[in-house]
């Protein structure tokens, strides 16, 4: 059994690897930004014992020595995985408020361990791909076309911390290309009840640019850490399955 420390647990991307942590039977210390967030990562996994899930509360983790606390124990890590980085949709500065900041606290992490542990067999770092347009904006709204599933990029962390030949390599996750328009007929096809709130099937818009796509290659991620990935379909159907779970909660705790 390793031990495991998650940078970022209460994060979308990093809350459904800790689920697989822990269904795995590791012994995980995650960080987050408050006690209010480590609250609800107990609530979330109450049968969890304090030996197999801590969690450390890093305010600002592009503080000098922000990581630092995570290595003051008695028991070693076997692997960190860092997937903490700011993000967000409303910004005005792609370098000052998402690149700089990550690459900050990546380097603060690895000063922490090179420093305080440095017998961490692994370390497995996230990265997010951004894409900018400033002449033109593409009918999806964004200028990047790829897509993955949450959960598969999850099974792909803890795939990587267990494969023997997945040390000091990139691995692109994606399934493919998606665009708005396919995202809404998945729905019309699969959700009859909201036809009348999408758009008529004949409405131009929402597709792919003209002047066509990039490629890409994720075959070392297929190949080497033996993903399968979901269809677009399943991850969407599935999405608005959920939110329509949440929708029902919402109506009864109202």
């Amino acid at each position: 059994m390793a031990r495991v420390l998650l940078t970022g647990g209460n994060g979308f991307l990093a809350s459904h690897i800790l689920d697989l942590l822990l269904a795995r039977g590791q012994s995980v210390v995650t960080t987050v930004r408050s006690h209010e967030k480590a609250e609800q990562i107990r609530e979330r996994h109450p049968y969890a014992s304090t030996t197999q899930l801590g969690v450390i509360i890093v305010p600002d983790f592009i503080s000098a020595g922000a990581f630092d606390e995570c290595f003051k124990s008695d028991a070693s890590f076997d692997v960190v995985m860092h997937t903490a980085s700011p993000f967000r949709y409303s910004i005005t500065d792609i370098q000052g408020e998402l690149l700089d900041p990550a690459i900050i606290g990546t380097i603060a992490l690895l000063e922490a361990i090179r420093k305080n542990a440095p017998s961490i067999k692994k370390v497995r770092i996230r990265n997010f791909m951004v894409g900018e347009y400033k002449a033109e904006i593409p009918d999806t709204g964004t200028s990047f076309f790829l897509w993955v599933d949450v959960r598969d990029a999850a099974l792909a962390h803890i795939r990587a911390m267990e494969a023997l030949g997945a040390v000091n390599q990139r691995f692109l996750l994606t399934a493919g290309y998606f665009s708005n328009k396919e995202i809404c007929e998945v729905i019309r096809g699969s959700f009859p009840e909201y036809r009348p709130q999408l758009p008529e099937q004949n409405t131009g818009g929402g597709g792919y640019p003209n002047k066509g796509l990039y490629g890409f290659d994720n075959s070392r991620a297929t190949k080497k850490l033996g993903l399968t990935y979901r269809t677009l379909s399943a991850s969407i159907t599935d999405t608005v399955m959920s939110l329509q779970k949440l929708q029902n909660w919402e109506k009864i705790t109202a």
